[in-house]
């Protein structure tokens, strides 16, 4: 098992769609916030306030790098 699936599971699929699906993952991890937040549990929720969210997660992630914490 690697990364949370079979080798079962990644047999079902072309080359093409795996990279595909690896893209897709890059690019949701890239956008969503780095920490959860209570209270944006609802779909409506994550798509309204995941991306404005997820620029305050970044840049506090980055302030706090900065000052060593």
């Amino acid at each position: 098992m690697r990364n949370g699936t079979s080798s079962r599971s990644c047999a079902h699929h072309t080359p093409e769609r795996l990279r595909a699906m690896a893209v897709t993952v890059r690019l949701a991890e890239a956008v969503a916030p780095t920490r959860p937040h209570a209270g944006v549990e609802s779909a409506k929720a994550n798509l309204l306030l995941g991306p404005p969210v997820a620029i305050m997660d970044r840049a506090r992630d980055a302030i706090r790098a900065a000052l060593g914490k």
